[in-house]
């Protein structure tokens, strides 16, 4: 196989990768209270990716844009993000599932056929540094973050490609919930990040339109970067440094 078909491998691999990713957001109450206040986020992060990522022997950059060479690909997805919160202590946990089965042509007219699927979830914790009547809420948090990834490369029968990858990251940052006026606010988040990944960074900036009591749209922007190499050799070899951004839409429902 020559290497500019391994380096076409290698970016289908890598598109089928980096579709999409977790996302967390906060939506605090103020109000101080003896229940379990709830928070049920449903979302879709729109990312371009910029990196390089290896597979066995082989390194390849990474220059993709999700309209145009992610969106085209995916087959499913769903994301969804929970929190349960009372008084100063909010638990959070989130789960994000995609499939991908992106196809393309060899010179020779064979077809190349991915079928991709990705797992992601993330359990964590934030406590609040300020008091119930404060109309700004900060909060550290801290947490772990997985993510599963399996895919499969063929050309008609014969596999080429076959990885399953399991990697967990511990991690550590803040949040912030500013309100502007009565209906709208102003949500960020960032957090650092290590374990199997030589380091994770996460950032998010997002405002919030509570509509109606129960629900609210969120709108805004985030940029996450993974450093990970599973410290394999030969062909068992995999990893990718890449850098996530793009906008993010979401819809979300209070109890």
């Amino acid at each position: 196989m020559s290497n500019n078909t391994r380096k076409l491998l290698l970016n289908l691999v890598a598109t089928a990768a980096f579709t999409v990713s977790g996302f967390s957001t906060a939506h605090a109450q103020n109000d101080a209270s003896d229940r379990w206040q709830s928070t049920l986020v449903f979302y879709m992060w729109g990312m371009n990716v910029n990196g390089t990522s290896s597979i066995g022997p082989i390194d390849s950059d990474i220059d993709l844009d999700f309209k145009d060479d992610l969106l085209d690909n995916l087959a499913g997805a769903f994301s969804a993000h929970y929190e349960a919160k009372k008084d100063k202590l909010t638990l959070f946990g989130d789960y994000m599932y995609s499939d991908l089965d992106p196809k393309t042509e060899l010179p020779n007219g064979a077809e190349i056929d991915v079928d991709f699927k990705n797992k992601m979830w993330e359990l964590g914790a934030a406590w609040d540094l300020t008091g119930s009547t404060a109309t700004t809420t900060w909060q550290v948090l801290g947490g772990i973050r997985s993510n599963k990834q399996e895919f499969r490369l063929q050309v008609g029968s014969p596999v080429l490609v076959s990885v399953n990858e399991t990697w967990y990251d511990g991690f550590i940052g803040g949040r912030v919930s500013a309100p502007f006026s009565e209906n709208w606010k102003f949500i960020g988040r960032a957090d650092v990040g290590a374990g199997d990944s030589d380091s994770v960074w996460n950032v998010l900036a997002a405002i919030d339109w509570r509509y109606t009591k129960w629900g609210s749209l969120l709108l805004g922007y985030r940029w996450m970067d993974y450093d990970y190499d599973n410290g394999k050799s030969g062909s068992d070899r995999y990893a990718y440094d890449a850098s996530q951004s793009g906008m993010f839409g979401a819809v979300g429902f209070y109890w």
